[in-house]
């Protein structure tokens, strides 16, 4: 399910809460005496959105937390029935809440929220949650349903312009013990620049933005803000490889909006930004830094402050400065899972009837790679024949390396060709007799695809190359 989607089923359940309290203990007691210390927060919270007098109930301003409690504090005065529904079903709230806060406050979905919110929406009597049992209705009966809504950032512990991830349908399947490092690398503050480095569609995007997130979010403030900028120019859809219209080019483009998350009217040069910055401890994340280089990111990093640190995600990597967090395909399990989670959630004809061994060769075939897994089932969902694009991946491979080729050196790319043009595993000196290329040519070439992750080393570090799967 959609975020969208979960935002109104969520909606309505809070709406049948206040609708509730009012009903059954406002109109008993009063509204000040029935929402206690509540009552001045939601009051405030009324004002602040410019709505005053008798036009709209305080209760209206509740959260879905603050008015279940009040249900349960003043259970005397519900129906009996309702009372001990109330009552019984209060621990399931606690991760509701979680769920309705991560939707509502545009913040990354986890695995497994979509099913678990509407398995415990599901718990509560319909009888006595009307606005919750017409939205099931209306989406059970419309599944292509998309509402309009915006999800409000509350802001969390710092500044920030985090843009919202592209897996709201799966959550983040398969990288908690992979967030919960990288958090706590940044907040150890030791190293000031950390990469993700990996091959192309595994994911170091969002996983750079789900720990952005934890930071942003964490209450020791360990930043006063947490700075996005994306160097990619091009994304992967359906129908083939498109441009981004407006995307940054250079580092200096991409300093533009580090300066505008301050300043909405940031137009200035990576000094201006560094003057800007000053005093500040600040989280910047770069995404796709190997579409400009480490070189460029050299400019940026000598520009601003020491109190700046870096989280980068680049299949290559920037050099001296960085400690470098490799990040390996999705487990078996945890590609089937995303396979499974998308195809239900997207109602993709065709894909939700094949085998499970099926379904396992499919996601083995696009090595596990998540951007490869929703290519397929988007392209499958738009009329394309599976077994075909199983076999010729051409739009999928293209986009993952060719940013990376294009930047390849010359020994690079004459060892890159040997390995595709022989299909099999290469060792060194053999290169240097295929190539007539001396050792030290050779190694500068295997370093830096190694770098890229387009070849990996079979057995020891000096083992033999093989392309990168």
């Amino acid at each position: 399910m959609t975020r969208a989607r979960l935002y109104v089923l969520l909606d309505a359940f809070e709406r049948d809460i206040r609708s509730n309290l009012v009903r059954y203990v406002v109109s008993e007691i009063g509204e000040e005496q029935a929402l206690g210390e509540s009552y001045s927060r939601a009051d405030e919270k009324r004002s602040r959105e410019g709505v005053n007098g008798s036009g709209a109930s305080i209760a209206d301003y509740l959260d879905m937390r603050e008015g279940y409690d009040l249900l349960n504090i003043n259970r005397r005065f519900l129906p009996s029935e309702y009372a001990d529904e109330v009552r019984t079903q209060t621990l399931s709230l606690d991760r509701l809440v979680s769920i309705r806060n991560r939707v509502m406050h545009a913040r990354p979905l986890l695995a497994g929220d979509s099913d678990a919110a509407v398995s415990l929406l599901l718990q509560f009597q319909a009888r006595n949650w009307p606005e919750l049992k017409r939205m099931l209705g209306q989406l059970r009966a419309d599944p292509s349903w998309e509402p309009l809504v915006t999800a409000v950032d509350d802001g969390g512990f710092a500044l920030h312009n985090l843009p919202l991830p592209d897996y709201d349908e799966t959550g983040l399947v398969g990288r908690a013990k992979e967030v919960s490092e990288l958090t706590g690398l940044i907040k150890r503050g030791r190293e000031p620049v950390l990469t993700i480095t990996g091959e192309g569609g595994i994911g170091k995007t969002a996983l750079a933005i789900a720990v952005a997130y934890e930071i942003v979010d964490d209450a020791s403030r360990p930043f006063d803000a947490v700075l996005w900028t994306s160097l990619k120019h091009e994304k992967l859809t359906a129908g083939g490889v498109v441009n981004i219209a407006g995307a940054a080019r250079d580092i200096t483009g991409a300093a533009l909006p580090l300066g505008a998350a301050l300043d909405a009217g940031f137009e200035g040069s990576i000094r201006d930004l560094a003057s800007a910055l000053e005093g500040l401890d600040v989280l910047v994340v770069v995404d796709n830094l190997e579409t400009v280089g480490g070189a460029e990111f050299t400019t940026l990093y000598e520009q601003l402050p020491d109190s700046v640190s870096y989280l980068i995600t680049s299949r290559i990597g920037v050099g001296q400065y960085e400690r470098r967090f490799p990040l390996a395909p999705l487990s078996k399990k945890d590609s089937l899972r995303l396979f499974n989670d998308f195809v239900r959630a997207r109602h993709i004809q065709g894909l939700d009837r094949i085998s499970s061994e099926a379904r396992v060769q499919v996601v083995t075939r696009l090595r596990n790679s998540p951007l490869g897994i929703r290519w397929f089932a988007l392209a499958v969902e738009a009329g394309n024949d599976p077994v075909q694009l199983i076999r010729h991946q051409d739009q999928l491979l293209e986009f993952c390396v060719r940013s990376v080729y294009e930047s390849l050196e010359a020994s690079a790319r004459e060892v890159l060709s040997a390995l595709s043009i022989l299909g099999r595993s290469v060792r060194v000196d053999e290169f240097i007799v295929l190539l007539e290329r001396s050792m030290d040519y050779i190694n500068v070439g295997l370093q830096e695809l190694v770098r890229g992750s387009l070849v990996r080393r079979e057995g020891s570090s000096s083992g033999d190359l093989v392309l990168q799967p």
